[in-house]
């Protein structure tokens, strides 16, 4: 079947780029590579097609794959999507990275143009999105109809996110407030507190299981964290004073929720009949006020408890 090209044009000048460096970017989010029941030359013909939609609109074509800063493929597909002002996305064959970038796409709440052959089917919940479809032969008298619908349809959609009438998918379930790409910053001090305020809940739920009983609250065994945290403080026994038949509960608590720098093994001593310490030793940031907010948590929820701390 004949296919459609690229209309021959004359040579590009120096004012033509310009005006393309000055207009807004439309992402491309598509498959590249072959799969089944499509050859690999079947999306370079696709991918010319959806440019020449996205030229005629008045937007500069931008795979998310392609450009960018980052030096690393994901980084960069991440920040596209993310960044570009609209994209269109061809879901046909249900590429699985095509999904998970469309995925990402909406739950961002980017307006996006969401495009399938006419020989494939949508999952049930993308395909309540509105979409368009173009034949898979890419059969010029029906494929130049798509190209023109699809130019309109950028230029609708973008222009409908400008004004702010747009709505994205992801908004039809509630305030939800999308993310963006990037690592969230904390102070060690707040994260050392969040984490005391994290661990209540927990404390709560084993008092309740043994009677009476007592916990500690350390920081989190993140990857890194304990290293860092031990080069900037010295490490510090910590010890738990509570009935004996909370000790082993205790203990399991200490193991299951910070397991670094706590050992080799907690210890588990008994003070006659009544009463028992756990001993755990870990780096832990204690200064004065982490020791007195986690020795007001434990005594506020723990009747009888105590807790020192070390050096």
């Amino acid at each position: 079947m004949a296919r459609p090209s690229k209309p021959a044009q004359a040579s590009s000048s120096t004012e033509d780029a310009e005006n393309q460096d000055a207009s807004p970017t439309c992402g491309i989010i598509m498959p590249i590579s072959g799969m089944a029941g499509y050859e690999p030359n079947h999306w370079t013909e696709v991918r010319e097609v959806l440019e020449r939609a996205i030229e005629t609109a008045g937007f500069k074509p931008q795979p998310v794959w392609e450009g960018g800063d980052a030096d690393i493929i994901h980084d960069r597909i991440v920040n596209h999507l993310y960044s570009i002002p609209i994209a269109v996305c061809d879901a046909s064959g249900l590429n699985p990275n095509v999904m998970l970038e469309l995925g990402m796409r909406l739950s961002f709440a980017k307006p996006v143009v969401i495009v399938s052959d006419d020989l494939s089917t949508l999952p049930f919940d993308t395909r309540i999105i509105e979409h368009m479809g173009y034949p898979r032969d890419l059969h010029i008298f029906r494929a130049e109809k798509f190209i023109e619908a699809l130019a309109d349809k950028i230029k609708s959609v973008h222009s409908r996110a400008v004004e702010g009438t747009y709505k994205p998918f992801i908004k039809n379930f509630g305030p939800i407030e999308p993310g963006s790409p990037g690592n969230e910053e904390k102070s060690l001090s707040d994260y050392i507190v969040s984490r005391l305020d994290q661990l209540s809940s927990s404390v709560a739920t084993l008092s309740r299981r043994v009677g009476s009983t007592a916990t500690q609250v350390f920081p989190s065994s993140e990857p890194g964290f304990a290293s860092a945290a031990a080069g900037l403080y010295p490490p510090r026994y910590v010890v738990i004073e509570c009935e004996p038949n909370a000790a082993p509960q205790i203990a399991a608590v200490l193991q299951s929720h910070f397991p670094f720098e706590v050992g080799p093994n907690i210890n588990i001593a008994a003070l006659g009949s009544n009463q028992a310490t756990v001993t755990g030793k870990l780096a832990i940031v204690a200064d004065k006020a982490v020791q007195d907010r986690l020795t007001r948590l434990v005594t506020s929820m723990v009747r009888g408890a105590k807790v020192s701390f070390n050096p």
